[in-house]
């Protein structure tokens, strides 16, 4: 070093910084039950579907899709 004095490598300000108001518990546990609920309800789902199949639950579903009557021709009026 050539003469010049050494800074130190933390620089602390003058004044104290402020300081934030504590939060209430409230603001810090909302996500907290939020994910809470999705993952109760994600659960209960799980047992529900469970529970149906456990029980001998059978999706007796006959649906029967109709394909619409179209008719493809190459006239230049329709319906002929």
């Amino acid at each position: 070093m050539t003469g010049r004095s050494r800074r130190p490598a933390l620089v602390t300000p003058e004044s104290p910084m402020p300081l934030r108001p504590a939060s209430t518990p409230a603001e810090r546990d909302s996500g907290g039950v939020l994910a809470g609920v999705v993952v109760a309800v994600l659960i209960l789902a799980v047992v529900a579907v469970g529970a149906f199949y456990y029980f001998g639950g059978d999706a007796n579903v006959d649906v029967k899709i109709k394909k619409p009557q179209v008719t493809v021709t190459s006239d230049a009026t329709p319906g002929n």
